[in-house]
């Protein structure tokens, strides 16, 4: 079948048959109407990117998709933490100060408690983990870059790597992590040295 495509919207497009020879659904000359044909684009649960400047039509500026918090998205606790209202998270503000070798930076997050790195927010050791990929990836704003983050909340983030705790799937010596230079995400050795940035709560 050869069909001639027009988009109409975001959410619909219209295909006119040209030609059909076989197994034919429409007929030549008939236009149909596909809805949706993008998905339900009200059904994301996952956060805008933070870019709101249109590249090249139809881009992720043009459509800005994705879930946007009420009011501010983070909140400055006051007590070194900051409040994710979009995925409920609460990160360290500040970050570490050093570079750590992955299993180091699993140890440290889960021992930080309130009365260091400047929390005061009744934590205790066990509330803190390192967060996972995911996690991780949902903090990058790639309306900016060097650091590709908010840095009215996230104040002295490195445009560097920050560890992740989830292993890279092909080499369990490899972890994967976030350049927060531009916010790219990529893997390296557990035994190489990046910043971290300890969060808590979540399911």
């Amino acid at each position: 079948m050869m069909v001639t495509w027009e988009l109409a919207s975001v959410t619909q497009a219209t295909a006119t048959v040209n030609s059909c020879t076989s197994n034919c659904l429409w007929e030549p000359g008939e236009v149909v109407t596909l809805k949706k044909f993008y998905g339900d684009m009200s059904a994301t649960s996952l956060p805008k990117t933070g870019q709101t400047q249109s590249y090249y039509y139809y881009d992720d500026g043009y459509y800005q998709m994705g879930i946007e918090a009420a009011g501010s998205r983070f909140t400055d606790n006051g007590d070194g933490t900051v409040t994710d209202h979009q995925t409920g998270l609460i990160w360290q503000k500040e970050g570490s100060g050093n570079d750590v070798h992955w299993f180091a930076a699993i140890a440290w997050c889960h021992d930080l408690c309130s009365g260091y790195c400047g929390f005061s927010d009744g934590s205790k050791c066990g509330d803190w983990r390192l967060p996972n990929i995911n996690e991780l990836k949902s903090i990058v704003d790639y309306s900016t870059s060097n650091p590709s983050i908010n840095t009215e909340y996230f104040p002295n983030t490195f445009s560097s790597h920050y560890w992740s705790s989830t292993t890279y799937a092909s080499s369990p010596y490899d972890a994967w992590g976030v350049y927060f230079g531009y916010g790219g995400d990529s893997w390296g050795y557990k035994s190489s040295y990046r910043y971290v940035r300890a969060v808590r709560g979540g399911q």
